[in-house]
C-alpha cells in the first residue's frame, strides 16, 4: 500500500497536486525551489498564496 495521504476531492491543493499536509504546517514547494521558505498552517492561506504568487 502507498503511504500517501488520501486525496480529498474538495481540497484545491489535492486537486492541483500540490504537495501539502492537512494536519501540519506545509512549506510552499514553489518557493522552496526559489530558495525561500514560506510555511502555511492553513490550507486556505496556502491556496490563496499559490493563486496570487504563483498563478495556480
Amino acid at each position: 500500500m502507498a503511504s500517501e495521504e488520501p486525496k480529498n476531492a474538495e481540497c484545491y491543493l489535492c486537486i492541483k497536486g500540490a504537495p501539502h499536509h492537512h494536519e501540519k504546517a506545509t512549506p510552499c514547494y514553489l518557493c522552496l525551489k526559489n530558495g525561500k521558505t514560506v510555511y502555511f498552517s492553513d490550507t486556505e492561506k496556502y491556496k490563496k498564496h499559490l493563486k496570487t504568487e504563483h498563478f495556480l
